[in-house]
C-alpha cells in the first residue's frame, strides 16, 4: 500500500508497509518506549507519593517548613518544574536520539521520486 504526495512538480511515493516492517522503525520505537516508560513512570510516582503522604502521614504534609509554607505546598510546587524538566529532557533526548533515526527513515523510504513535466 502506497500513498502518493505531491511537492512542486514532482510525485513523491512511500511505501508504508516497507517502513512499518522496517527495522529502523522497530529501533525508533524502542528507543522512544526506553525513554517515555521510566518518565511516565517516575512522574507518576512523583504524583503518588503526594498523595500517599496526604492521606497516610498528614503530620509530614502539614509541616510548616518555611514561615506559612507546609511541606504540601513546597512538595507540590516542585512537581512543577519537575514535569517542565521531564519535558525538557525528552525534547533533547528525541533531538539527540530519536531525530537522526526519523531522519534515516526518510532518506531511505522517501527516495522514490518520479518528476512530472
Amino acid at each position: 500500500m502506497s500513498d502518493t504526495q505531491e511537492t512542486n512538480a514532482s510525485v513523491v511515493t512511500v511505501n508504508w508497509e516497507e517502513i512499518y516492517k522496517s527495522d529502523l522503525l522497530k529501533t525508533l520505537k524502542r528507543k522512544r518506549m526506553a525513554f517515555v516508560i521510566p518518565g511516565v513512570v517516575l512522574c507518576s510516582l512523583a504524583f503518588a507519593t503526594l498523595w500517599t503522604i496526604q492521606n497516610y502521614i498528614p503530620e509530614l504534609s502539614n509541616m510548616q517548613v518555611i514561615g506559612w509554607v507546609s511541606f504540601q505546598f513546597l512538595y507540590t510546587m516542585l512537581l512543577f518544574p519537575t514535569i517542565w524538566l521531564a519535558g525538557f529532557a525528552y525534547t533533547r533526548y528525541a533531538s539527540k536520539v530519536l531525530e537522526p533515526i526519523e531522519q534515516e527513515i526518510h532518506d531511505r523510504f522517501d527516495s522514490k521520486e518520479v518528476h512530472d513535466g
